[in-house]
Order: structure tokens, then sequence, then C-alpha cells
């Protein structure tokens, strides 16, 4: 996965005007599924209602972005069992906001990760420590990616990633990058995993809140616009 990526610098003009919806401002209220994590026990609620629940075994809270956030030791992690709304599909979004115990280390730490169909992390040190964005297409690949700064230790970092079957972005705190990713995503039975390690990557270290998952892309100016 640490092959040379693509970035298309001079094409992002045109995630916005053709390839991405643009948000309503309901954008932010409109999630398949959300996690917040103000209950302190392993079960934590979707609150979108459509009973997307996860479990957080071996994680703690800590003070959030806004009330508490997931702790995460870099082998614990909240894990949501399969279901046909959070495959890829025709498209979808990530959101999430993150603060790293420490900068990027060794290995890639996890964000959130459907194996083998997409992949949010901080890439390892080899690789610049950047928070990278992945789609694995029908090709069996997984670059280029969309790869965005690289985060700073005790901050906190509002992310946006999402796919329309055409090109991949991320959006960290205001910086946008891109590539192309044309393709068809092949969906499977892997659980949606926020923090913890999977698919040879280490878990986070650190904190994840407001945890949220659109089955539609997004345009991510917009939601964070919204979203404040």
């Amino acid at each position: 996965m640490e092959s040379k990526y693509v970035s298309y610098v001079p094409f992002l003009f045109a995630v916005f005007l053709m390839s991405c919806p643009h948000p309503s401002a309901r954008a932010a209220d409109d999630a398949t599924a959300s996690w917040s994590f103000e209950d302190p026990g392993p079960a934590v609620k979707d609150g979108s209602a459509r009973g997307l629940d996860g479990t957080a075994n071996g994680c703690t809270r800590a003070p959030g972005r806004k009330g508490r956030a997931l702790k995460l030791d870099g082998t614990s992690g909240m894990t949501v069992p399969n279901s046909p709304l959070l495959h890829a599909g025709k498209g979808f979004a990530l959101e999430c906001w993150v603060k790293l115990d420490g900068g990027p280390a060794g290995p890639p730490m996890n964000i959130i990760t459907k194996a083998n169909e997409y992949m949010l992390r901080v890439d390892p040190n080899k690789a610049g420590g950047c928070v990278s964005f992945y789609v694995k297409t029908k090709d069996a690949s997984w670059e280029p990616r969309a790869r965005g700064p690289r985060p700073e230790a005790g901050k906190w970092y509002h992310i946006i990633a999402s796919w329309d079957r055409r090109n991949a972005w991320v959006w960290v705190n205001g910086k946008l990058t891109a590539s192309r990713k044309p393709g068809e995503c092949t969906p499977n039975s892997a659980p949606f995993v926020v923090g913890g390690p999977t698919e040879g990557v280490a878990g986070l270290v650190g904190l994840i809140d407001e945890v949220r998952f659109f089955r539609r892309p997004i345009g991510p100016v917009g939601l964070a616009r919204d979203r404040g």
C-alpha cells in the first residue's frame, strides 16, 4: 500500500463543481450513522436510530471536542458489525474529529477502516506520517490515495473523506487534497472499525470524537460550514 500516490491538484475545482453533490443545510443532520461517546461503557449507540450500534471494548473516555471522546491506546477501538448501510456503494463519506497523543510513529495508525473497502488512517513516518484516505476498487488496488497534511500531537483535526466512484478526497482542517479514483468497490462482510488495529494497521493512540458515516458523497467545504 506504500506505493507512490498520485495527487491531482488541478482538478480540485472539478471535484466540487462536477463530482460532489452540493450539501444542503441539513448535511450534518442526515448521516446514515453517527456515534458519540458520552456514555462510559462498551456499548455505543448509533445516533441515527438505524441500529448500527458499536462496541468499544478496552476503551475509556476523556474530555473531547464536545463532551467526551473515545480514548484509544493503540490496541482498543470501536467495532460496528457489517451492514449494507456501511458499504462504499455508489459513494460515501466519513467524518470525525481526531487528536493524537504523539506525532505519527513508525507504523500506520487506523482512524476508520472497513477491511478491503476503505481506510482512513495516519500513514507511517516513512510515507510522510500524513492523514490519508484509501478506497479499494475492483482492480484490487488501494492506490492512488488522497493524502492530506501531517497531524501534530495534541491538536484537534476535523477530517472529512469522501469518494464518488470517480474521485477520492480528504479535507483536514480546511486543507483539501484529492486524487482520481475511478471504479467500483466490492462489498464484503468486514466490520466497521474506529481507531482499533485492523488490516495490518496499528490502532490509533489518542482521541476520536463525533464519528459519522454518510451513504453518499458530500462536498467537504459545505459540510464543514454546516458543522461549524
